[in-house]
């Protein structure tokens, strides 16, 4: 079970009611909101994080980026408050499992599934990226799929606007999941839509494209050495393993150019 040794946050009006998550950037707890009459998220930042005033004015900066995201398929940020005197950030709680805890769960995904999966994800990526958005952490633990309703990308926790990002060398994002130039610090759409296709592939196989030490990861991804999907899983067509060739590419110019085109495709390999 996760903890959280400062304990949980105090917000006034905000009753928390139990911690859901400890992870590398804080801790999360469930919350509920009773001016609002609404269940939220309450993410409080690692104490290192909270700390160090750079990361606070970051996160508090990338919070307000993220407020501006309204879409069915993206966790709403609603507020940003202090708790201790550190930042607190307060979500919509998003009902359901993370895609990791799904598949762990319960096995890989049918293809109708993933496809269904994927239409919900392209379309809330789709809506950040024409708005200058990325995500930077495209990952299973990033995905929330509840038993019934649209799945929800979470954490747009290390978005930033693609202008600021581009020249960013601080390298966010998790190793299986990221594309070979988010690894040199580089955060744009086209590795937001790898990082889509590399979740998709765990969610379909229930392994992550890429695996081992950092240093062998990077090499096979730069030469997009993976195993294909239908030699993981039984029963998956060739066509999936042309598509995962594709939205794996090492080579930016020749993954999927959008996220439209990247579930259509999908769609069609599954069919």
């Amino acid at each position: 079970a996760p903890s959280d040794e400062d304990g949980p946050p105090s917000l006034g009006d905000i009753e928390v009611k139990r911690l859901v998550a400890a992870g590398g950037m804080g801790v999360v707890y469930e919350g509920w909101d009773p001016a609002l009459k609404r269940k939220v998220a309450l993410k409080r930042l690692r104490g290192e994080i909270a700390k160090d005033p750079k990361e606070r004015a970051r996160i508090v900066a990338e919070a307000r980026t993220v407020a501006a995201l309204e879409h069915p398929n993206i966790v709403r940020i609603h507020a940003v408050r202090e708790t201790q005197g550190e930042p607190c950030l307060v979500f919509e709680f998003a009902e359901g499992k993370t895609l990791r805890d799904l598949v762990a769960e319960k096995g890989p995904l049918s293809p109708g599934r993933a496809v269904a999966l994927a239409a919900d994800l392209a379309a809330g990526l789709g809506h950040a990226h024409e708005r200058g958005f990325v995500h930077r952490d495209l990952k299973p633990e990033n995905v929330m799929v509840p038993e019934r309703g649209p799945a929800k990308l979470m954490d747009f926790g290390l978005a930033r606007a693609p202008r600021a990002a581009t020249s960013s060398t601080t390298v966010w994002g998790s190793p299986p999941y990221m594309s070979p130039e988010a690894e040199d610090g580089t955060a744009t759409a086209s590795g937001d839509l790898y990082g889509l296709g590399a979740a998709l592939y765990f969610a379909l196989t229930g392994k992550p494209p890429f695996s081992g030490t950092p240093g062998a990861m990077a090499r096979a991804k730069g030469k997009g050495e993976f195993k294909a999907p239908s030699a993981v899983r039984k029963g998956l067509p060739p066509a999936l393993d042309a598509f995962m060739a594709r939205a794996l590419s090492p080579d930016p110019a020749k993954r999927f150019p959008d996220a439209k085109s990247l579930h259509a495709a999908l769609a069609k390999a599954l069919a």
